[in-house]
């Protein structure tokens, strides 16, 4: 379910011309290769939006931590 919201996310966020970052395993998972970044790049954005669950939000939450960057989390299961 997470894989099916990421990829409609990233279809919206890139017909407005947003620039979107993956981790490597999304961006596999999505064939997105352009679109990925190291997991601790990820961070570095200005929004972080992370969809799973728990242990999705606290992964996100180590990565954005570093820079502060704000994190949207979209619980999906």
């Amino acid at each position: 379910a997470a894989v099916h919201c990421a990829r409609g996310l990233c279809e919206v966020l890139q017909r407005r011309s947003r620039r979107v970052l993956l981790a490597p395993d999304v961006a596999h998972a999505l064939e997105m290769p352009e679109s990925a970044t190291s997991e601790e790049g990820v961070g570095e954005g200005q929004l972080l939006i992370a969809l799973g669950g728990d242990g999705t939000l606290l992964a996100a939450n180590r990565a954005a931590a570093l820079y502060g960057t704000p994190i949207l989390g979209v619980h999906v299961g």
